[in-house]
């Protein structure tokens, strides 16, 4: 494929960064399988950092799988398209890490506010 018409893949992967990153986020900030009861008696236990540290460590989990599996989509891109650049997975990789650990991050200081 000459220059001109190679598909334009940052903005698939921006929306697929942008999607993932605020599921993550929506994720962090909502779910809790517990009742409120036990939500307060944990914070009064075990403070509002601890809970709000964890939730972060939890969903940043998350957060490194969907990157995985972008990453892995990139991998596949370059032997697909036979590309000698590998730069672009590393760079895929990293800027998809940041935005889920910034996903994760903005969730749990969400729901911790909202305990």
């Amino acid at each position: 494929m000459s220059e001109t018409n190679k598909p334009d893949l940052d903005s698939v992967y921006w929306l697929l960064f942008s999607l993932s990153g605020l599921f993550t986020l929506f994720c962090a900030s909502v779910f809790y399988l517990g009742s409120e009861e036990s939500a307060h008696r944990m914070m009064q236990e075990q403070g509002v950092v601890t809970i709000c540290l964890l939730r972060f460590l939890g969903f940043a989990l998350l957060g490194s799988v969907l990157t995985l599996g972008i990453v892995l989509l990139s991998v596949v891109v370059k032997f697909w398209t036979r590309a000698k650049n590998w730069s672009e997975p590393l760079r895929v990789l990293k800027l998809s890490l940041i935005v889920h650990l910034v996903g994760a991050f903005a969730g749990s200081v969400f729901f911790t506010l909202h305990l």
